[in-house]
């Protein structure tokens, strides 16, 4: 506690001191990814900010995408530097999705944004009930709705009035084209569907916690065995399934047999290709998911959701949601077994889409803007307001 208390009296000072330069800096986990990526490559291209200085702090080093890093006002930095904190201190803007050096208090005229990285849905981080960790340090957070800025204000580190609807950056990329399959040699025009499906994870591979039930000779509700029946009705029907592991999920340590129709993501696949996972879920026909706050981005596209309910109960009493009756909000069909599965793969093939209307109710709860040009809106708010 003393040695943290010191640290954080010489950061405020340091950062007092500091001369602040034209500089916005970027961290994100993994490095180079979600919100903090969508944001960052908006503003480099605008013109507006031709004078200003990129920073990525990063995790690790990096070789991948040579063409930003052999650019003049892009730099790639050690997060766990001295030059990296120096650039941090020295910046005029910071942005963030999990936090920054340990979230250290720095003085009051460093701009914090933080762009976090899914809208409220389980509890998480400070919005659990048992919360011990460290209490966000943060001058912005960046929401989708003033509902979420409501949910996001009650543990009160934050005022309401810093909490700003202007969208997740990462939803932009819904409409952003890909070259992942042409990367990896997958000709997309020989199937008629293809399905996104996005488990939240149930095993960290960061620690020992355990939300739900975890097998890890399952993916959701369907056994090793499953997956290699499922392959063949998709085969039959010429549907793709992408499977996205959470980049926090266990089973990323996990061996699966290789299956045609059944591919397959893990983060280490994106960025060996430089790709985003954003631009793959946008041109997908339908989602799958759990309790993942994808479905909340999800909602924009307008297309079918369907929800891995299977250890709902048990999940909800060691992780929790954040609202009275959740499953009124998971607007689609609910799956327990494999048979749900297939009867919602069916309703896609046929396009059948049954909740449309009730998803809208929803979609409208959780947007306040869903024009897929939220880095276009927390640009001009950035120079309007800070800079």
């Amino acid at each position: 506690m003393i040695k943290n208390n010191i640290l954080k009296v010489i950061t405020y000072i340091l950062d007092k001191i500091i001369p602040k330069k034209k500089r916005i800096v970027f961290s994100s986990f993994p490095d180079l990814s979600d919100n903090a990526f969508a944001l960052f490559s908006f503003m480099v291209s605008d013109k507006r900010l031709i004078e200003y200085s990129f920073i990525w702090l990063l995790q690790k080093e990096t070789k991948k995408y040579p063409e930003l890093q052999n650019r003049a006002n892009i730099l790639f930095v050690k997060k766990n530097s001295v030059r990296g904190f120096y650039l941090y201190l020295s910046s005029i803007v910071v942005f963030y999705t999990h936090g920054l050096y340990k979230n250290i208090v720095s003085f009051n005229n460093k701009k914090r944004i933080n762009l976090w990285h899914g809208m409220p849905f389980k509890k998480v981080g400070i919005l659990e009930d048992n919360f011990m960790g460290a209490i966000p340090s943060q001058d912005k957070l960046i929401v989708t709705s003033q509902k979420c800025a409501q949910i996001y204000a009650k543990p009160k580190n934050i005022l309401e009035k810093n909490i700003l609807p202007l969208g997740q950056s990462r939803n932009d990329f819904l409409k952003k084209e890909t070259f992942f399959f042409k990367n990896k040699g997958i000709d997309l025009s020989q199937y008629k569907k293809i399905i996104s499906w996005l488990p939240t994870y149930k095993k960290s591979n960061f620690d020992s916690r355990i939300d739900g039930v975890f097998d890890e000779n399952k993916i959701g509700f369907l056994k090793r065995a499953e997956l290699k029946i499922l392959n063949s009705y998709l085969l039959d029907k010429k549907i793709l399934l992408i499977l996205k592991l959470h980049p926090m999920d266990a089973l990323n340590k996990e061996v699966f047999d290789s299956l045609k129709n059944i591919l397959i993501i893990r983060n280490k696949d994106l960025e060996d290709c430089q790709e985003q996972l954003y631009p793959i879920l946008g041109l997908s026909d339908a989602l799958i998911t759990d309790f993942s706050s994808v479905f909340i981005d999800y909602l924009l596209l307008d297309k079918p959701i369907a929800f891995d309910l299977a250890d709902f109960e048990s999940y909800n009493k060691s992780r929790g949601f954040l609202f009275d009756d959740p499953k009124k909000l998971l607007i689609g069909n609910h799956l327990y077994n494999y048979n749900d599965l297939i009867v919602f793969l069916n309703n896609i093939y046929e396009e059948i889409d049954e909740y449309r209307e009730e998803r809208i109710l929803v979609k409208n709860m959780f947007h306040k803007n869903c024009d897929f040009d939220s880095s276009r809106r927390i640009t001009d708010w950035m120079l309007n307001e800070l800079i």
